[in-house]
C-alpha cells in the first residue's frame, strides 16, 4: 500500500512538512508496536480485508488516529485504487482544522 496526501486550504508552510511526516508515520506504523505509545498507528485488521472494505475501514481508523496524533488536520476524504499489479494505492485529502 503507498499513500499520497493532498493538503487543501492549507498554505505551504513549514508546518506542513511536519504534519505530513506524522501523518506518514501514523499510516505506515502497526498499532501496538511502538513501545510508550502502543495506540500509535493503524491496526492490520483492513489489510487482509476485502477492498471497499478494507478503504473504509483505513479511513475511520485515520480519521481518529489523527484525532489523536495530529490534531491540527481533518481527514477530509480517503480513495483508494488498485494499480495493473493489484497493488492498493491510497489517496488522503487532508483539511486543516479552523
Amino acid at each position: 500500500m503507498s499513500a499520497i496526501l493532498n493538503f487543501s486550504g492549507m498554505d505551504n508552510t513549514t508546518g506542513m512538512e511536519s504534519i505530513q511526516e506524522r501523518l506518514d508515520n501514523l499510516m505506515m506504523c502497526a498499532e501496538g508496536t511502538l513501545p510508550g505509545s502502543r495506540d500509535f498507528g493503524l491496526p492490520d485488521e483492513f489489510i487482509s480485508t476485502p477492498s471497499p472494505a478494507a478503504i473504509n475501514l483505513f479511513a475511520i481508523e485515520l480519521q481518529e488516529k489523527a484525532d489523536k496524533y495530529v490534531p491540527e488536520v481533518i481527514i477530509k476524504s480517503v480513495k483508494g485504487e488498485y494499480d495493473t499489479d493489484g497493488h492498493l494505492a491510497i489517496s488522503v485529502e487532508v483539511e486543516g482544522r479552523q
